[in-house]
């Protein structure tokens, strides 16, 4: 519903949430280590807007919302 009634507030949200984990020096680090933002910042932001609406499209209760939370810790687990 957030995304057909405040489009541009969903994506202003996202672009919001994921800059301000780009300031933790951690994690700046580690992206810079990676090249993934360097080299696919579109790829990223994309992803993680496609895991964040299916949670809140679904809910976090919901399988595809739980699908979604399982995939985002899966990928991030080795960090």
């Amino acid at each position: 519903m957030l995304g057909y009634e405040f489009p541009s507030d969903s994506i202003q949200a996202l672009e919001v949430a994921l800059m301000r984990t780009y300031y933790l020096p951690s994690i700046s680090k580690l992206l810079n280590k990676t090249r993934e933002f360097i080299y696919r910042p579109q790829k990223r932001y994309d992803d993680t807007s496609i895991m964040l609406t299916e949670i809140i499209k679904w809910g976090l209760k919901s399988e595809r919302g739980q699908e979604a939370l399982q995939r985002v810790n899966s990928i991030h687990r080795r960090f």
